[in-house]
């Protein structure tokens, strides 16, 4: 096979990375604090990240990898991928 032009191919996903921080409270409550590099507006009020998640497959997104936080606070981080949609042509 001639690997000529394999740098000019793209993929046709788009991938995102969520922070899962515990929210505080007496038990432990997980929600999205990042996603990718931007914080989630007022995410103490946003859905347990279990809820996130159907959320997102509902999108289409697949949540492929997980990883301990690295950060202070940090529980963990989601890896995630979807297929891209289409362009329009033109």
């Amino acid at each position: 096979m001639d690997d000529q032009g394999t740098d000019e191919r793209r993929s046709d996903a788009e991938f995102a990375t969520w922070h899962v921080y515990d929210a505080g409270g007496p038990v432990l409550l997980l929600k999205v604090r990042y996603r990718d590099e931007v914080e989630v507006p007022d995410w103490r009020d946003g859905p347990d990240v279990f809820e996130g998640l159907e959320r997102a497959a509902a999108d289409g997104w697949d949540a492929y990898d997980r990883e301990p936080g690295e950060a202070s606070g940090e529980y963990a981080i989601f890896h995630s991928t979807r297929a891209a949609p289409p362009t329009a042509p033109g």
